[in-house]
This record gives C-alpha cells, sequence and structure tokens, in this order.
C-alpha cells in the first residue's frame, strides 16, 4: 500500500503529515514540492482521504480502501475538486470558490480542492487564489502541487505549508521494478526520466506502453526513412488514436530521449544526438501548455529529421 512506500522513501513527509493529522492541527492550504519522479499526486490523494476516512490507523491516514476513501480516489464526491488544467487559469479557482459556495459538504467534515502543476497558473489565477487563502474557512482544504518551488510566488508561499520531497534515487527505483517486472530496458527508461514509482508501475502494466515503446525504437533505427513518418501518422497518432493523449506522447518522447541518450543504436554523431536532445527538453516545456498534439508532433518529426540529414 502507498502509506509504506511513503513512510520508507519519504520519511519527513510521512511525519509531518502524520503530526498534523494525529493532532487535527491542519493547515488551511498545504503546498507539496518535488521533483516529477517524487509521489506528489499520491500524497495528495492520501491526505484527502485521510480528513474523510473513519477508519485510519495509528499514525492518522487513511484506510484507503473504506467506501469513503474509494469515492475520494474516483473523484465521485462533491466535497472533493480537482485540477489538472495546465496552465491553471483565474476561472479554474472561480470553479472552485462557486463550486464550495453552492454546495454544502455530503457527510464530511471538510471539502478539498487539489491543484496540480501549480507553477503553471497564470498571474490572474495566482492573485485569485491569494485573495481565497487570506480569508480561509474552516472545513475548506487545499492541496497544491509544484515541481519547482521558486516559480510559485512568495505571497502564496507564505499562506501556505509548504511539504518539500526529497528527489527519489533513480537507480534504486530502477531495481526494484527490474525485480517487480523483469523488464530492465523498460525500468531504465522510467526511472530516468523522471516518473514516480507508482506512474511507472501503472505504465509497466499497461499492454499500450510497448507498442509506444517499439514505435519509438523504430523511428530512432530508421529515422533517414520517411515511411516511419508515414507511420507514426497512420498507425499510432492518427486523429482518432488511442494514443492522441499528452501522456502517451510524453511516453513516446521519454523513449526518444532514453534511446538516444543511452542505449542508441542509429550511429547518430554526438552533433546530431545533442541537437535531438535540444528538440525534446523545448518538446517537453511545450507539452506543459495546451497544443494541438498532432501539430505538435509534425513539428517535432520535421525538425528532428532536419536534425539528422
Amino acid at each position: 500500500m502507498f502509506k509504506a512506500e511513503l513512510k520508507q522513501k519519504q520519511p519527513v513527509v510521512y511525519r509531518i503529515l502524520s503530526k498534523a493529522l494525529k493532532t487535527n492541527r491542519l493547515s488551511h492550504a498545504y503546498l507539496l514540492v518535488g521533483d516529477k519522479n517524487v509521489p506528489k499526486e499520491d500524497t495528495a490523494l492520501l491526505l484527502a482521504q485521510s480528513l474523510v476516512c473513519h477508519h485510519k490507523d495509528e499514525d492518522g491516514f487513511a484506510c484507503q480502501t473504506c467506501e469513503a476513501c474509494m469515492r475520494l480516489q474516483k473523484e465521485e464526491s462533491f466535497d472533493l475538486i480537482r485540477i489538472r488544467s495546465t496552465p491553471l487559469k483565474k476561472k479554474d479557482i472561480l470553479k472552485i470558490q462557486e463550486r464550495f459556495a453552492q454546495t454544502s459538504m455530503e457527510t464530511y467534515a471538510f471539502q478539498i480542492y487539489i491543484l496540480d502543476h501549480f507553477e503553471s497558473c497564470t498571474p490572474e489565477a495566482a492573485n485569485t487564489l491569494l485573495k481565497f487563502l487570506e480569508e480561509p474557512h474552516p472545513n475548506i482544504l487545499g492541496i497544491l502541487m509544484a515541481e519547482d518551488l521558486s516559480q510559485v510566488l512568495d505571497t502564496i508561499v507564505s499562506r501556505t505549508q509548504v511539504i518539500p520531497f526529497k528527489p527519489l534515487d533513480p537507480e534504486g527505483m530502477r531495481a526494484s521494478l527490474i525485480q517487480q517486472y523483469g523488464n530492465e530496458e523498460q525500468a531504465s527508461m522510467l526511472a530516468r526520466c523522471g516518473y514516480s514509482y507508482e506512474s511507472a508501475k501503472a505504465w509497466m502494466e499497461n499492454e499500450d506502453f510497448s507498442l509506444l515503446q517499439e514505435s519509438a525504437k523504430k523511428y530512432i533505427d530508421h529515422h533517414a526513412s520517411l515511411s516511419q513518418i508515414v507511420d507514426l501518422q497512420t498507425k499510432i497518432f492518427y486523429s482518432k488514436s488511442k494514443f492522441k493523449e499528452k501522456e502517451a506522447v510524453r511516453v513516446w518522447l521519454c523513449w526518444i530521449l532514453y534511446y538516444i541518450k543511452y542505449n542508441d543504436g542509429s550511429k547518430l554523431s554526438l552533433e546530431q544526438r545533442n541537437e535531438i536532445f535540444l528538440i525534446l527538453v523545448e518538446a517537453f516545456e511545450r507539452l506543459r501548455r495546451p497544443v494541438d498534439l498532432l501539430l505538435f508532433l509534425d513539428d517535432i518529426h520535421f525538425r528532428i529529421r532536419k536534425a539528422i540529414l
């Protein structure tokens, strides 16, 4: 269960939250900060569940299996609102305020909002949330997540309790994934590309993961062939494809990055690999914002082909 993993790998985070839950001395907002591969999302869910669960353990954490916990996990409770938009906009914050103003609590003592990628928020969104935080409601608790604390307004930071996550050891994660699933290459890619342990396990159990890997491998091995781009456009990333979503595109790009950096059998020169690396770094940053995925991929194909021919 995730609680055991959190206690082992993030003991400081575990102790801070456990003390707050056991003593019922909770902040009105928490800011979870750490690299992409740390379990911020899982921790946010566990904290939310721990506010509503009636079967808590001795450390104050939720059981994660009762009806109340499962409703939050499935996001079926009116007492929880989660915003995953990137960038976060003013209308997203107003949506939270309007939702909680219009609805009374179902059966729980708290109404909870979770904001992913908070460092991506617009200035208008940050200022709107700041006004919300300046007048805290005793039964409303916010959980914000960010990778880079320096990108969050100081005024927001000062009105939240910051929970810092320590970086995970990629080699330890890689070894654990290999032991559990047996696929060394897939474990290496996920660990080196910054995936959290829970996200990595989910992908290794997803049959589509191997298809994206195979596609990326063929793309790199036959980089000079136009047929590979045609195959991608017609068999993988076509308009109605199940892969036409950001996370699948991100995984495919991670495979390209992995083969370029760690397992390149394509005989590309160092200069070509460096140029593709820079293209990919920029691509990952673009994926954090709203983007037309098909046009985005066409642009990536064009730029990579230009770099290697």
